[in-house]
């Protein structure tokens, strides 16, 4: 099956993650910090070709408590 890698700009937050059928994953990552992070989701299917990196800017208002 196909797999996804999240990335916070350069930093690797998460591997390996499951892609159903559909084409569908979820995943919930660590708190982040303030400021602007760059997430970004790299995909691998069962034949190895990488897809592009979808990147989302997000910007925490307030601190995780």
């Amino acid at each position: 099956n196909s797999s996804v890698d999240l990335f916070n700009g350069n930093i690797e937050i998460a591997s390996n993650i499951a892609v159903n059928d559909q084409g569908n994953w979820i995943h919930t990552i660590s708190p982040l910090g303030l400021g602007t992070h760059s997430i970004s989701a790299l995909s691998t299917d069962i034949a190895g070709n990488l897809s592009s990196k979808i990147i989302n800017n997000i910007k925490p208002s307030r601190k995780a408590s």
